[in-house]
């Protein structure tokens, strides 16, 4: 069984060639770099770290990744061998292929590893990072344990290579993490969580950049949306399992859903309903409460006073979300870089 590590990349020279060497470190049987469009020295540098690099134009991650299975390209023959999709400054764990590895031996056909967020402690990159880490050590983990399919999350995602050549096709908007979610639901295909493969993560630095990955990220959820309205309804009605996965992908953000929770508890009481109705809504409150606040003894020692000054600031992030929405519709023809502004 081989194992590819596939990087899309676009203008990415300031950090290409340590994402190779990072990801060498770690031993996959090759590396594949897809230069999209790129007019920098991207090309160069990875030609010279010694790993496969192809060249196209297709303008977005997800086109980069179908243009590259479009047909038999050296690296991909292998029918039983595994991908394993990164950004191009993804960073990875010593172990990170070894227990992908182990886990496709034994069976599974889409993984996902846990997506270490790296950032500094700005307001803004801290409570996203907290969220991220939260939705996994908390969400992803019960998910998990139930035997229930977890979200895709764009880097360290693996496949099989068939059963990715065959998905691509059908994936046509910016957010192509999301599409491939909903293509392997619908195909009853589970991703298995992979906590001990750890991918780092790089957050943006500050609040700008920020709000333009939250912009990019409402861009392609809309575009999910408008495309894939009948397969989000078909699979709203298979159960559990399935809403929760629908909801950790395209009900963002949380920021508004959670204001939105205690502003309905808040009006409840004001209104001439069933006081078991209130109570309803003071219980969900309660328990966005208790999920953000118990959040905390789950992540690392050394991050907890970090997230924990961050939630005292969460109005803050409430306001970027903001932002982000009206960035999203004022640029909605743009590929929203976050690094290159």
């Amino acid at each position: 069984m081989t194992i590819t590590a596939l990087i899309p990349a676009h203008n990415e020279e300031e950090v290409i060639a340590h994402t190779i060497t990072n990801l060498r470190a770690a031993n996959p049987d090759s590396i594949i770099v897809i230069a999209d469009g790129c007019t920098d020295s991207t090309v160069q540098l990875a030609e010279a770290s010694g790993v496969i690099v192809f060249q196209c134009s297709e303008g977005s991650k997800g086109g980069a990744l179908r243009w590259l299975f479009a047909s038999d390209r050296v690296g991909l023959r292998d029918r039983r061998g595994l991908v394993v999709i990164f950004d191009a400054d993804s960073t990875v764990s010593p172990n990170f292929f070894t227990e992908m590895r182990c886990a496709f031996e034994s069976g599974a056909q889409v993984t996902q590893g846990f997506v270490q967020p790296l950032g500094d402690s700005s307001a803004a990159s801290s409570l996203a990072a907290y969220s991220e880490v939260l939705s996994q050590v908390f969400d992803d983990e019960l998910r998990s344990r139930l035997g229930w399919s977890v979200p895709l999350r764009g880097a360290g995602m693996a496949f099989r290579v068939e059963l990715l050549r065959e998905l691509l096709p059908h994936v046509h908007t910016r957010t192509e993490d999301i599409e491939l979610s909903l293509l392997l639901a619908q195909r009853g295909v589970r991703v298995k969580f992979l906590r001990d493969a750890i991918v780092y993560d790089p957050k943006p630095q500050d609040a700008d950049r920020v709000s333009r990955q939250r912009a990019r990220w409402l861009q392609g959820q809309m575009q999910v949306w408008r495309s894939s309205w009948k397969t989000i309804l078909s699979l709203s009605l298979r159960g559990a399992e399935l809403w929760w996965l629908l909801s950790a992908l395209l009900l963002k953000p949380k920021t508004f859903f959670i204001v939105l929770k205690f502003v309905i508890c808040a009006v409840s009481f004001f209104l001439p309903i069933p006081f078991l109705l209130k109570l309803f809504f003071a219980v969900v409150v309660a328990a966005e409460f208790f999920y953000y606040a118990f959040g905390l003894m789950l992540v690392p020692p050394q991050d907890r006073s970090r997230y924990a000054s961050a939630l005292l600031r969460a109005p803050l992030y409430g306001v970027m979300w903001a932002r982000s929405a009206i960035t999203a519709r004022r640029e909605r023809s743009r590929w929203l870089s976050v690094r290159h502004l």
